[in-house]
């Protein structure tokens, strides 16, 4: 047992940790209530003509799915009961707090932001990390591109990402205790729910815990779980499609190497934003991380970077070397592996699908102040925390200022556009 787990009563570290669990979550909420709010971002996002702009995000689904009932429910096909599990709390606090739409939307990325970080402090505490070195990766995570860039939106990957934390969290766990089996089936039908490229991490932890044929028959209750909520669903929001059997319209990278390059670098430090051609005539420019290239070049990047890919680098070895939690590791590798391949081939925009394999990689990162390279892996640490942090949040500003500027230079649409647009001929991913 590491030594700052033995000097306090169970019930004094159960409090500690709770306590900074729920300090992570409130300061959590308050910086993404903040970074939602700057210059009114969201509502010009929400117009037609922005579709797309946020490296390929449709922030205007996605938040009609939230809010809007009637709304055209199409993208079901791969976010399976995402309007089941966020219309209602976006509705319910819009009639008991008197909100608008935009702010409720708000609270609810918030809230989960909140969520997230304080499950990722827990599940780094229990895989037994120092309460000091799992503080200090839910820093590490915080302070990522991704984390700041995908929570400052209305999109699925965030709640997505919710989903991954949990199945890690049991993963994590049961390597201590036998857990009953109907959580691994809940957190299998939780992956699914909101992406179905999201149950690969939960198949990953059924074959690496489990006989084949007992994880097969795991994975088919997850499965069935989700199509009974997906009936319900289909009650209430009865333009929603059926996820079996659909195939997604989006395409392979254009840039493959950039693509990887994204996945283990610009997704945790910002590289220089682009803005590329929209295929919409009259929409805005679109921003996009999709490229080579590390210039500019200053000091705080320059040691964002180092010290990332020494944590990327400190990650794979713990993958590979480190003794404890064997099937724990099989399951990440095994995961990081799957999103590698999915995003190698899938999407045109590889930064859009970054809060899949963020709490992979830095799960495995974490694992090596297990090992003899702690101090060396948490002086990485604290240099990504100030440098990625200060880095990453001055891109994340410079996003909104980009896209306040090309609002202000496009055209207005036409008055039919906007139902065009959205009709169930809807021809956009």
């Amino acid at each position: 047992m590491l030594p700052d787990l033995d000097v306090m009563s169970p019930w004094s570290r159960r409090g500690t940790d709770l306590l900074i669990g729920v300090t992570l979550l409130v300061c959590a909420i308050f910086g993404v209530w903040h970074n939602t709010g700057v210059q009114d971002h969201i509502q010009t996002l929400i117009d037609p003509r922005a579709d797309d702009i946020w490296f390929e995000a449709d922030v205007f689904r996605v938040y009609t799915d939230m809010t809007d009932r009637g709304a055209n429910h199409y993208r079901t096909t791969v976010h399976p009961i995402f309007p089941l599990l966020t219309y209602p709390a976006i509705h319910a606090s819009q009639k008991l707090l008197h909100t608008d739409k935009i702010t409720a939307v708000r609270g609810a990325i918030a809230l989960a932001a909140g969520v997230w970080l304080a499950l990722f402090y827990a599940l780094l505490r229990v895989l037994r990390c120092r309460r000091m070195d799992a503080l200090l990766f839910a820093l590490v995570a915080a302070a990522t591109a991704g984390a700041l860039f995908w929570t400052a939106v209305p999109e699925t990957y965030e709640f997505g990402s919710l989903t991954i934390l949990a199945v890690l969290l049991l993963a994590a766990a049961s390597e201590q205790r036998t857990l009953p089996v109907w959580l691994d089936i809940a957190a299998g039908a939780a992956s699914m729910s909101v992406l179905v490229t999201d149950f690969m991490v939960a198949l990953a932890s059924f074959v690496s815990r489990y006989r084949l044929q007992r994880a097969i028959q795991i994975a088919c209750n997850a499965l069935v779980v989700v199509v009974l909520l997906w009936g319900l669903q289909k009650y209430f929001f009865t333009s929603a499609q059926f996820f079996i059997g659909v195939h997604d319209s989006s395409t392979a990278p254009q840039d493959r190497p950039a693509a990887l390059v994204v996945i283990f670098l610009h997704s945790f430090v910002a590289p220089a934003i682009r803005n590329t051609p929209n295929d919409t005539p009259i929409g805005f420019p679109m921003l996009s991380f999709q490229h080579l290239s590390l210039l500019p070049l200053d000091f705080v990047k320059a040691a964002a970077i180092i010290s990332w890919l020494s944590l990327l680098g400190f990650a794979g070895w713990a993958l590979v070397r480190l003794p404890q939690y064997p099937r724990f590791r099989i399951m990440l590798a095994l995961s990081i592996a799957g999103q590698i391949v999915l995003h190698f081939v899938y999407g045109n925009e590889t930064f859009l699908y970054t809060l899949d394999y963020l709490p992979l990689f830095l799960s495995a990162a974490a694992l090596a102040t297990l090992s003899r390279w702690r101090p060396v892996v948490l002086a990485a640490a604290v240099v990504f925390t100030v440098a990625g942090g200060i880095h990453n949040n001055m891109q994340l500003h410079a996003a909104f200022d980009m896209v306040e500027s090309n609002a202000r230079k496009a055209p207005p649409p036409p008055a039919h556009w906007r139902l065009k647009e959205y009709s169930d001929s809807n021809p956009h991913p």
